[in-house]
């Protein structure tokens, strides 16, 4: 939030986006469960959505007391605790949550920024940092929209990403990119970027010697043969067709022509 800008909008200062100055003071005296719920961690509806058998809800950063029997060890109660928001309690336990309300339609609900033109005001403009800090995603999208992640067509002028929109630099992941469900069209579309030529023409993808693209698994996969000097196409695990800079092509079986391939 800019200086000076906290009472600003139809949100600004009241706590209840998207909705008036008005009709959030006056919603605001009376208070509702779930308000309540956003404001501390671990509560659920009513008063504080407190157990007397767990302890009562959770702080930010604390797992509830569980229902520990005489004998339970150590491991079994931090277990225990890890899954007691949802096991126990029955409801998610959030940190920091930002509830959007009303009828009226914000510009975005959270808004970072700076006017500083000279320089760079941050070195990471949001940062997730910890390695157990999540289990299952860093971030988790589960909406319905345009655009998962919009980079760049927000209207600023001339921005952009001196390196790249995406960086991985993992060393144990099992892919960078993952693709599963359904798609109408395909799962990468670059027909709307203008490219730089490398190397004569436009690239779309670029890979080092000796890796591959594979269909049907890696059953079936092209590579270039650095020692070889020749692209190859290797099907279940045997090179049967390769090609050098000339032009000249080879194959492990016979070449039929006039015949349905």
């Amino acid at each position: 939030m800019r200086g000076g800008d906290q009472n600003h909008g139809q949100a600004g200062g009241n706590g209840i986006l998207g909705q008036s100055a008005g009709k959030a003071r006056r919603r605001g005296g009376a208070g509702t469960a779930s308000g309540a719920a956003e404001q501390r961690t671990g509560h659920g509806p009513g008063k504080a959505g407190q157990r007397t058998d767990l302890g009562g809800g959770a702080a930010p950063g604390e797992h509830p007391a569980t229902d520990g029997a005489e004998g339970e060890t150590e491991r079994e109660r931090r277990r225990n605790a890890a899954v007691g928001c949802e096991r126990q309690l029955g409801h998610y336990c959030t940190a920091l949550r930002l509830g959007m309300g009303g009828p009226n339609k914000a510009t975005q609900a959270l808004d970072i920024t700076t006017d500083n033109t000279e320089r760079f005001k941050t070195i990471w403009g949001i940062r997730l940092n910890g390695l157990n800090l999540a289990s299952d995603a860093l971030i988790g999208l589960d909406s319905s929209t345009k655009y998962g992640i919009l980079s760049n067509l927000i209207g600023l002028a001339n921005p952009t990403f001196s390196e790249a929109m995406i960086g991985d630099a993992s060393v144990s992941s099992k892919t960078t990119l993952q693709a599963t469900g359904s798609r109408t069209q395909s799962v990468i579309d670059t027909q709307g970027v203008t490219i730089a030529p490398q190397g004569g023409s436009p690239t779309a993808v670029v890979m080092a010697a000796g890796q591959q693209v594979c269909f049907a698994g890696f059953n079936v996969c092209w590579r270039y043969d650095t020692t070889a000097k020749r692209m190859k196409l290797r099907w279940n695990g045997q090179d049967v067709a390769s090609i050098d800079s000339g032009g000249n092509a080879r194959f492990l079986g016979a070449v039929t022509g006039n015949t349905t391939p």
